[in-house]
């Protein structure tokens, strides 16, 4: 398991099995008990899931958000249920597109 507060938002994540998504938590803001997110990430660079050793959260990312995580090896998680329109914000952050939607 890793985590830590990036930003203003707890993260936490947990291997999943073999090919199996990692699980993460996002929480915090104003009220640290609100859950922003809670179901399976996928890699934004559509590789396969990080492992274990690989799954260390970065504590102060180039873009943290309450809707990504960030690992040390700058791999990029992001939310299952909304990665096609993140992958587009995340595009747009590393200047491979000209707008973020």
């Amino acid at each position: 398991m890793s985590g830590g507060k990036v930003g203003g938002w707890w993260q936490q994540c947990t291997p999943g099995g073999p090919g199996q998504p990692v699980h993460c938590r996002i929480w915090g803001g104003p009220n640290s008990t609100l859950v922003l997110v809670d179901e399976p990430f996928l890699p934004y660079d559509g590789g396969p899931p990080p492992n274990s050793e690989e799954l260390k959260i970065a504590p102060e990312p180039t873009f943290p958000g309450p809707d990504r995580i960030i690992l040390t090896s700058n791999r990029v998680l992001l939310p299952q249920s909304r990665f096609e329109e993140l992958r587009k914000f995340v595009d747009w952050l590393n200047g491979k597109s000209d707008s973020p939607r």
